[in-house]
């Protein structure tokens, strides 16, 4: 019954703004946020490639502090 809706429910949590890292998994994963529906469009305002990997370079940063932030309140709390 669940396993037509399974890629469905792992693009969807993928697509989720994840409360610890403050951004979807696709974002830190690939460096740009999907659209749930693609759209054509005549013009773009996409980055250039170092813009982009820059902003995906500081978006991972931001997440590992977030990260490491979150298992240090865990560990504090466990001991």
């Amino acid at each position: 019954m669940w396993k037509p809706l399974n890629s469905l429910m792992e693009f969807s949590h993928n697509q989720k703004v994840h409360s610890t890292m403050k951004q979807t998994l696709f974002y830190l994963m690939i460096g740009y946020k999907l659209k749930d529906i693609l759209l054509a469009f005549d013009r773009t305002n996409a980055p250039t490639a170092e813009q982009q990997v820059k902003a995906l370079h500081e978006t991972r940063n931001e997440a590992a502090a977030a990260y490491e932030l979150a298992r240090q309140k865990i560990a504090e709390r466990s001991t």
